[in-house]
């Protein structure tokens, strides 16, 4: 029937979400499965489509037209710092825009099923002042799941609130695998947001508001 065929297309595009981030209740999941009258936003997944779309082409473009393989290259050593360096925020570009295009698609599948999952605010990344500012725009939904699972559960047991920081900064590393790298890459983003929040308070305005 119609109503199947929309079930599984739905299903279809919605695997990408258990894969790729964006977190949501089983409740919420079974209330959508479950439902006969579901609260589907056509415009929602429309949207989400267009901003899938526009990721899916940045990464094409990042990843063709910059590969990083260049920049192994003397030809790559020889250019100007700053061309180097332009070069390399473009280079390195095709991994966010994988990811947000990744996130739309997930969003937009489960727009279908009747639940709004947001994973990042489109631009909002971009914008941003510090590395705390960014994260806070990045993998929302998954933040959000650390907050509530292991954040906030760890009080009692560990008080200090950096430190707390740092346990969740470890476990989203596990998050994405064992690889030393990845923690080295976390705790850097712990330790510059702790930064941040200690020196800022003392620096002159407009300064002390970068975070």
């Amino acid at each position: 029937s119609l109503r199947s065929i929309y079930d599984y297309l739905s299903y279809v595009l919605s695997c990408p979400a258990i894969i790729t981030g964006p977190v949501y209740t089983v409740k919420e999941y079974r209330e959508a499965i479950e439902s006969c009258d579901r609260d589907v936003n056509i415009s929602e997944m429309f949207r989400r489509g267009v901003f899938a779309t526009y990721w899916a082409v940045a990464f094409i473009i990042s990843i063709t037209c910059f590969p990083l393989d260049y920049m192994l290259t003397d030809d790559f050593a020889g250019h100007w710092l700053p061309v180097q360096f332009g070069y390399l925020i473009l280079s390195v570009y095709h991994f966010r825009a994988r990811c947000f295009a990744a996130w739309y698609i997930a969003e937009a599948g489960l727009a279908a099923l009747g639940i709004q999952a947001r994973n990042t605010h489109f631009g909002a990344p971009e914008r941003a002042r510090t590395v705390g500012e960014y994260v806070r725009c990045w993998n929302m939904s998954v933040q959000s799941f650390f907050a509530v699972y292991v954040y906030r559960p760890l009080r009692s047991i560990v008080p200090s609130r950096r430190l707390r920081a740092a346990l969740v900064m470890c476990l989203s590393a596990y998050w994405h695998g064992i690889q030393p790298g990845l923690y080295v890459f976390f705790l850097s983003i712990f330790f510059e947001t702790a930064f941040v929040d200690t020196v800022s308070s003392s620096l002159p305005l407009p300064l002390a508001n970068i975070h």
